[in-house]
């Protein structure tokens, strides 16, 4: 099974670089913003972690239980089983999550039992004498994995779907997290694009949660 889950603010934010974290902290007192990453995500939400931590490691798994469970208190239960059910193979029992180097390098998240990351670019595909995204699906599931979670950043994110939208791979289901506010970012996702996407590729659905915090929503991958 592949997935796709990302994060971005209501107008397409996705990310922040180095050099604009250095200037928002020369700037402001603001102690929340200036304790955010160095790079990587412009915002701090409880929720969106705690639903990728439960997604990216299964339920089957402690620590995927283990924040699902906390999760469970911050949605009502019944919507957020719809959207969780069967996100993953039925034989789950290791997940892999790809992303581009950059926000690899930046995840700084522990590998688990049930859970590795993966950097993908050009360069490494070569090195492992694999061709392209499609052979490196097809080399992680002879690997034993089950599940793969592709997680950005921005530029990988949209490679994938153009190779979906291609007919050269398929995805399954795409989790899209809308984190509530605006956001200082100079990483930006064009959301007429995304939409594009969803609208020629996924099915739309009730398939959602929201809190205060974020808008959490799960589109299935069309089949070709």
């Amino acid at each position: 099974m592949i997935n796709i889950i990302f994060a971005m603010g209501e107008n397409g934010e996705f990310g922040r670089s180095l050099e604009l974290h250095k200037a928002i902290v020369a700037r402001t007192p603001d102690e929340e913003l200036r304790d955010l990453p160095k790079n990587g995500l412009p915002w701090h939400c409880r929720s969106d972690m705690l639903f990728f931590r439960t997604m990216t490691n299964g339920i089957g798994s402690d620590v995927g239980m283990a924040a699902y469970q906390a999760l469970r208190g911050q949605f009502s239960q019944n919507t957020l089983h719809n959207v969780v059910a069967h996100a993953w193979a039925d034989d789950s029992e290791y997940n892999c999550v790809l992303s581009g180097v950059k926000t690899w390098q930046q995840m700084n998240l522990p590998m688990s039992r049930t859970r590795c990351f993966l950097p993908v670019s050009r360069s490494i595909l070569k090195e492992n004498g694999l061709n392209n995204l499609e052979e490196l699906l097809d080399h992680t599931a002879n690997k034993g994995t089950s599940t793969v979670w592709i997680a950005g950043g921005k530029e990988f994110l949209m490679s994938v779907l153009d190779e979906f939208a291609a007919g050269k791979i398929h995805i399954d289901n795409m989790f899209v997290s809308t984190i509530k506010g605006t956001f200082e970012s100079d990483v930006v996702i064009d959301q007429a694009k995304l939409m594009m996407y969803i609208d020629s590729n996924f099915t739309y659905n009730e398939e959602y949660v929201e809190n205060k915090q974020v808008l959490i929503q799960r589109y299935r991958g069309v089949i070709k």
